[in-house]
């Protein structure tokens, strides 16, 4: 995970070095040029909880939304806000009696990112913080109705957009996300990676 994200931070400071060399002097008025974009995402969470891996499996599929607001800094170069939603739902068997049970886990987000814009492509890169919720639903046959809890943590995040549209982009990402909780006395990992696309409508003002 370490080198994965070593290896973005890298990427980032090369493609900035570049384009800082390679712009000269923003253009006229284009500091004050804002874009807005908002989106649908899907993909995997891979969870890092060993207990969630062997009832659950390794990943789980993901819907959710995304709004960000750009504000350039150069002609290049930007600072992104972005506010995010995401759910999974995944069935799966308690190890043991082998019941089945639910688990639906739920991630609200806000982060601040660096953003290159090459055009066709824009790139970005950044930290935020999370809230995510979880609960385990169990048969009635079960000595307990259900398990929950909820607490914040934080993620890093990478990726870019196509932007093959005026209007249109698709947008690809990587997201390591780092939270924990102790409903019952006992300590639930929800930190995971995250493998992402997203369609997104993409406007300026």
């Amino acid at each position: 995970m370490k080198k994965i994200v070593i290896s973005l931070v890298l990427l980032f400071l090369g493609l900035g070095i570049s384009g800082t060399l390679g712009q000269g002097q923003p253009e006229a008025g284009l500091e004050n040029h804002k874009t807005s974009t908002i989106g649908f995402l899907t993909g995997f969470y891979f969870m890092q909880d060993e207990v969630f891996q062997e009832i659950y499996g390794k990943s789980a599929l993901f819907f959710g939304g995304e709004y960000t607001l750009r504000f350039p800094v150069t002609k290049q170069h930007g600072l992104d806000v972005a506010v995010g939603f995401r759910q999974l739902k995944k069935s799966g068997e308690t190890s043991y009696t082998k019941e089945a049970t639910q688990l639906r886990l739920t991630n609200l987000s806000l982060a601040l990112r660096y953003s290159l814009d090459y055009g066709h492509f824009t790139f970005f890169l950044g930290p935020g913080f999370d809230y995510v919720t979880y609960k385990e639903t169990y048969t009635e046959t079960f000595p307990i109705n259900s398990v929950e809890g909820d607490d914040t943590g934080f993620h890093i995040a990478g990726g870019g957009y196509c932007n093959f549209l005026p209007s249109i982009s698709i947008k690809a990402y990587f997201r390591y996300c780092a939270v924990a909780t102790e409903p019952e006395g006992f300590r639930v990992n929800l930190g995971g990676t995250e493998w992402g696309l997203g369609l997104v409508y993409r406007f300026e003002f």
